[in-house]
């Protein structure tokens, strides 16, 4: 690893080198951060893997949106045309469906094959 970082090879880590390497572990962490992940786990605030519609609906007009909620059923229900969805979660939201509620050229991991 020090060889990695030592690029003028002579055995130390010197503060360039330190500095550049830092610089190269920060863009690799920046390209690893999703913010459609960070905010379903907000949303999904017991970790249960899914939130409600009605959760979702209570949100988004406490931060001032005018949606109706059946217009987020909509929305919703055309996120998951190709999905089954298990009896008794139909309203409410999973990880893919809210990828793709916000992104619909994203396909979730699930989807691909």
């Amino acid at each position: 690893m020090i060889a990695e970082i030592d690029v003028d090879g002579n055995g130390s880590i010197d503060f360039t080198e330190f500095k550049d390497m830092m610089f190269k572990k920060r863009d690799q962490l920046r390209d690893t951060i999703d913010p459609l992940a960070d905010a379903y786990m907000v949303l999904d605030y017991d970790d249960s893997g899914y939130f409600s519609l009605s959760h979702l609906h209570d949100i988004m007009c406490a931060l001032g949106e005018n949606i109706e909620l059946s217009a987020l059923e909509a929305l919703v229900k055309a996120a998951r045309k190709d999905m089954v969805v298990p009896p008794g979660f139909e309203n409410s939201i999973d990880k893919d469906t809210f990828r793709r509620m916000l992104c619909p050229e994203v396909r979730s991991k699930k989807g691909k094959k």
